[in-house]
């Protein structure tokens, strides 16, 4: 009897260690997460090398000119695991533009072949250029007599508001995120405007349905 015992709880032993080692891991999802890509200069010995890089949080970063580096305007791309973002100029100082090529626009593309606007939605993998109205250098299209009153200076900010939404929902957000441009010193500047501007992500959240999934256990 003491044998069929000790045998019961060799088994019941063994059956406890298998199911410890073969039980799935606890599912972790992971936040879906926006990617900003701006052309900026990358520096180094020679000068300036210019190509698509993703922003941080907080950290300021020169952009390619306006006009002069391959590209026409400012350009940036954006990803979202296959949502679509949205990118607004609440302002409307900042005119945006997007080609029916959906790549950058460099130097090859047409004018004509743009829509252009203060606010676009592009699916993962977009490209938008964008120029703040006090620039004088690049390619705005005017279409309000008010847009030809804003005037640059060194040191004048503008804002751009980034929303990526998930394909189930497109009125509510995922992800939020705010752009900061600043207009940098430019000798050869028409107008009070410049070639050159700074970029900087000064904010990004998560909406409160997104916080209460990274809480959860």
């Amino acid at each position: 009897m003491k044998k069929i015992v000790i045998s019961v709880l060799i088994v019941l032993t063994g059956l406890l260690m298998l199911n410890f080692v073969f039980r799935p891991a606890a599912v972790t999802e992971s936040l879906p997460e926006l990617i900003i890509y701006a052309y900026i200069c990358d520096e180094n010995n020679s000068g300036c090398s210019y190509s698509f890089q993703p922003l941080t949080l907080h950290e300021v970063r020169q952009m390619a000119p306006v006009f002069g580096a391959g590209m026409t305007n400012l350009n940036f791309m954006f990803e979202f695991d296959g949502g679509l973002v949205e990118v607004v100029s609440e302002d409307e100082d900042v005119q945006l533009s997007k080609g029916e090529s959906h790549g950058p626009w460099d130097y090859q593309a047409g004018y004509d072949q743009r829509d252009y606007g203060f606010g676009f939605r592009v699916a993962s993998g977009g490209y938008l250029a964008a120029n703040p109205l006090g620039s004088n250098r690049g390619h705005i299209t005017i279409t309000d007599p008010a847009m030809m009153s804003i005037k640059g200076c060194t040191g004048r900010e503008y804002y751009l508001t980034v929303k990526a939404y998930d394909f189930m929902d497109e009125k509510a957000p995922v992800v939020t995120a705010m752009l900061k441009l600043v207009q940098l010193e430019d000798e050869r500047g028409v107008n009070g405007g410049s070639n050159y501007y700074s970029v900087e992500m000064i904010s990004y959240e998560y909406s409160d349905d997104m916080k209460l999934m990274e809480d959860a256990p």
